[in-house]
């Protein structure tokens, strides 16, 4: 098989970024990829408190983002935030996680720190549109007050969904592509995000 030339180093307008836009260059993969799901212990003390946090920050982004919902800042464990102590607490979770379901090779390696962690509320009609959290090494949501009829989060290429519970954090590798469809009921779907990456 004949290899594909790469984009000359003499000519940087003709690089092709890490995130691939051409075709050309694209390789098709079957590697298995993880999405964890867990229940968090305490979740019913700590889930009242994370909402009340959540609505007291209000919308920052406008709806900017991929997130066409109201969305909090980007740093909600940190002191100055409503509700960072059980922000704290999510992230915590969340890094120990990864951890245990890490190759035990890797482990002794790894310092992972949540870098960003988010909170939204989904009115009826809103979404997410697809993307992926990309250069992160795991992404994560947690549910914070939902009911069966809130929408999903889904995983185009595995063509999965997950039903979001109160309590339950979803953890997956923050290349995978996903989305959350149109909330369609009326119950406003209360959640977190974040990202997490290896520190240096």
């Amino acid at each position: 098989m004949k290899s594909k030339k790469g984009p000359s180093k003499k000519n940087p307008s003709k690089r092709i970024p890490l995130r691939l836009s051409d075709s050309r260059y694209a390789v098709e993969f079957v590697d298995k990829f993880p999405i964890i799901t867990q229940q968090v212990p305490q979740w019913e003390t700590l889930n009242p408190l994370l909402e009340k946090g959540i609505r007291a920050s209000g919308d920052k982004q406008s709806h900017s983002t991929n997130v066409k919902a109201d969305m909090t800042d980007f740093r909600m464990w940190e002191p100055d935030q409503p509700a960072f102590e059980q922000f704290q607490v999510i992230c915590k979770y969340a890094l120990e996680m990864v951890m245990a379901n890490s190759p035990p090779q890797a482990v002794p390696f790894l310092k992972p720190s949540v870098t960003d962690c988010w909170g939204v509320v989904y009115k009826k009609d809103e979404y997410t549109l697809q993307h992926d959290h990309w250069p992160s090494m795991w992404s994560f949501t947690y549910y914070v007050n939902v009911t069966d009829d809130c929408a999903p989060i889904v995983f185009p290429n595995a063509k999965l969904s997950v039903q979001p519970k109160n309590g339950m954090i979803c953890m997956f590798p923050g290349w995978i592509a996903h989305y959350v469809p149109k909330q369609e009921g009326s119950h406003e779907r209360v959640m977190i995000a974040g990202n997490i990456a290896q520190k240096f």
